[in-house]
């Protein structure tokens, strides 16, 4: 009889177990505040709005290009903006420049490294352009 209840208790535990197993992603989500879940939307919207055309920059203009990008004043668009609270939009703001301009400056920062090769292996096959 004791070797029953035993079994019995042991499958509870085990399904208790693996209920708070699957249970533990909802119970751990936190609630984000208004700041916080416009830090995150800012960032996610950020990285996604990055443009492309800042590797272009930056394999035309070099260093200058990685520079600009990274001192290039990141527009935010007002239009996701509106009817948040001030916490939001504070926290959107700052997180969305943030993210967009270092996505922005990599961009570039590849177009720079990009040119460098080109011009090093184009340098060296040629030799032509060489100075004795």
């Amino acid at each position: 009889m004791a070797g029953k209840i035993f079994v019995s208790n042991k499958k509870i535990v085990t399904l208790l177990l693996v209920a708070l197993l699957f249970a533990t992603p909802i119970l751990s989500q936190e609630f984000l505040s208004d700041h916080e879940q416009g830090r995150t939307d800012g960032k996610r919207e950020g990285v996604s709005d990055a443009s492309l055309l800042w590797a272009v920059v930056g394999f035309g203009c070099s260093c200058f290009g990685v520079g600009a990008a990274y001192l290039w004043a990141q527009p935010v668009p007002a239009a996701r903006l509106v009817g948040k609270g001030p916490e939001y939009v504070n926290g959107y703001t700052t997180s969305y420049k943030k993210a967009k301009r270092e996505k922005e400056t990599i961009y570039a920062a590849a177009g720079c490294i990009l040119s460098s090769i080109i011009s090093t292996i184009s340098y060296a096959i040629n030799p032509s352009t060489w100075e004795d």
